[in-house]
């Protein structure tokens, strides 16, 4: 049931004066309806009656012309444009009670969400002030909802802000993304937005990441000042997000700003420099502008490692990206020995991690265009011993991250070590059951091509028969994958 006849009166908000109001029921001309005085109420629902605007906007423009002879010169233009409003109204009554009616009907909607509290109240008065034309009273009515209204939407935000940092927490980084996003929309800080668009760029939503970029930027200058350590923050996530999406030219000069604000007026040579330096030289690699890019890496490593000491996975990182550019120039040489510096340094501070196994391969492939055989030998037999406990029995990527690791193994010529890595990989997955049946059967193929390369198609035939048996029931007869498979087994004859 609508809520209906509610009392106006008594609210210390509104005079007496602006409780003169008339509604009609809805279907009925905007006109004075006989028997219903001004000051009483009929069924919600009901519109403005010409009528009554007539002779509110009569009542305000006397009251108003009163308050204009006294006010002083800086309130003059606000009673001077209520005085037009009130003027406009008397000029065309009907149109001006069609519009309050709707409005009113707005206001009506919004006591519903509130119930029978005081904030239903205020919106009630404020919808009678605005029926008697007194547009200031209906604004004094409506802006302690708006003040309770906006402390409960900040209350949510934070709410919605918290549970984002248990999420991320606990590893969910795409519940946390959703619930960074939910506390920027509600609350736009400079905070909240740049949660919302570091964890939207972090799992790949770059839409919803860009459509909050600009509204950090704004945050960041509005809130702390051009310049800030905020604004310089805002300026590397926005840069960031933009090389994300492929728009090298609009990110350098945004990242350049970065990396000026961080050194400040002091000319600051930190952890926060020195990453921001690294974004950049990053954009100029990825430009091609290589001989740009070597010095940023280079002072990126000397600052890290000074400020943070050797022994640091920022530095490590830095040694790694500086290492793969001089790979990419022929310096295959001092390539080698900063890809060493850097494996050493995770192996030491990260252990059995992915960025350690990374950077391992990086090596072995260097020493492998140095021709350092025993070298490379002896890094893949490394990697070959970590992985399993880099991604141990019942992680959700060591089928994949395994798989991959064993088919650079073959690659490289160790044989054994794939072999034994994929063997590994089918194991596992046959025991996860169905749920795991097509990743089983993709191992398995993978298995049986490299028996069947190996010089071994006895071996290779019915684990290929076993491939197809589970991709065809995983994804049906017709599937590439199957018919890739049924291909494999034909190529062993026989």
């Amino acid at each position: 049931m609508g809520r209906t006849m509610r009392a106006v009166m008594g609210l210390g908000a509104v005079s007496a004066a602006a409780v003169a109001w008339v509604w009609l029921p809805a279907g009925k001309a905007p006109e004075h309806l006989p028997g219903v005085a001004i000051g009483q109420t009929v069924a919600e629902g009901g519109e403005v009656t010409a009528t009554s605007v007539k002779a509110a906007a009569e009542a305000r423009l006397a009251a108003l012309a009163g308050r204009l002879a006294g006010a002083p010169a800086e309130a003059r233009p606000a009673i001077a444009a209520e005085m037009a409003r009130a003027r406009a109204d008397l000029a065309d009554p009907a149109g001006a009670a069609q519009r309050l009616t709707a409005l009113s009907g707005r206001l009506a909607a919004l006591a519903d969400l509130y119930g029978e509290g005081t904030a239903a109240g205020r919106v009630d008065a404020a919808r009678a002030a605005l029926a008697a034309g007194d547009a200031t009273a209906a604004a004094a009515a409506l802006d302690a909802v708006r003040v309770q209204a906006e402390a409960e939407v900040s209350r949510a935000a934070r709410a919605a802000f918290a549970a984002a940092e248990i999420a991320a927490e606990r590893g969910a980084v795409v519940d946390a993304a959703r619930a960074f996003v939910r506390a920027a929309a509600l609350e736009p800080s400079h905070a909240h937005l740049l949660a919302a668009v570091r964890s939207a760029r972090s799992v790949g939503d770059l839409a919803t990441a860009q459509s909050f970029a600009g509204p950090l930027l704004v945050a960041a200058v509005n809130q702390f000042g051009r310049g800030s350590a905020a604004h310089g923050e805002a300026l590397s996530e926005v840069g960031q997000l933009l090389v994300a999406a492929g728009n090298l030219a609009e990110a350098e000069p945004i990242l350049r700003e970065a990396v000026v604000q961080s050194q400040g007026p002091q000319g600051v040579r930190d952890a926060t420099y020195a990453q921001r330096l690294n974004n950049l030289a990053a954009v100029m690699r990825a430009a091609g502008r290589v001989a740009e890019a070597e010095p940023l890496y280079r002072e990126a490593v000397a600052v890290d490692a000074q400020v943070l000491g050797e022994a640091h996975p920022d530095v490590a990182a830095r040694l790694g990206n500086l290492s793969e550019l001089l790979a990419s120039t022929d310096r295959a040489e001092e390539a080698y020995a900063l890809a060493e510096r850097a494996s050493g340094i995770l192996r030491t501070v990260a252990g059995d991690a992915p960025e350690t196994l990374g950077r391992i391969l990086t090596q072995a492939g260097l020493a492998a265009r140095l021709g350092r055989g025993d070298t490379v030998v002896a890094l893949l037999d490394e990697v070959a011993a970590m992985a399993p406990r880099v991604w141990p029995v019942g992680h959700p990527d060591r089928g994949r991250e395994i798989g991959a690791l064993a088919g650079e193994l073959a690659a490289a010529g160790r044989v054994a070590a794939a072999e034994a890595l994929w063997r590994d990989v089918v194991a596992g997955l046959a025991a996860d059951g169905a749920a795991a049946a097509a990743d089983h059967g993709r191992a398995l193929n993978n298995l049986g091509q490299l028996l069947a390369t190996t010089g071994r198609p006895d071996e290779a035939r019915p684990v290929l028969v076993e491939a197809r048996a589970l991709l065809t029931a995983a994804l049906g007869a017709a599937h590439a994958e199957v018919r890739t498979v049924e291909a494999n087994l034909a190529a062993l004859g026989g």
